[in-house]
C-alpha cells in the first residue's frame, strides 16, 4: 500500500469536505499545485475513500469526472 505524505493526508480530506457539503449547494473544487506532488494519487485515495453503495451504484447517483492533460 502507498503511504501518502501528510500535505497530500491534508488534500484528501479537502477533498472530502468538498464532496460533503452538496448539501449546501457547493459541490466540489480543484486541486492544483506544482507538478509532481500528488495530485493523482489523492484523487485515488478520495475515490478509495468513499465508494458507491450498492443502491447509488444501481440507480446512477455516483460519478466521477477526471480530467488530464495530453
Amino acid at each position: 500500500p502507498t503511504v501518502l505524505f501528510k500535505f497530500q493526508r491534508q488534500g484528501v480530506e479537502w477533498m472530502r469536505g468538498r464532496e460533503g457539503q452538496r448539501t449546501q449547494g457547493v459541490c466540489g473544487g480543484i486541486l492544483a499545485d506544482e507538478m509532481g506532488l500528488g495530485k493523482t494519487l489523492q484523487t485515488i485515495g478520495l475515490l478509495l475513500s468513499s465508494p458507491p453503495t450498492a443502491r447509488q451504484a444501481e440507480r446512477g447517483l455516483r460519478c466521477t469526472l477526471v480530467v488530464c492533460p495530453m
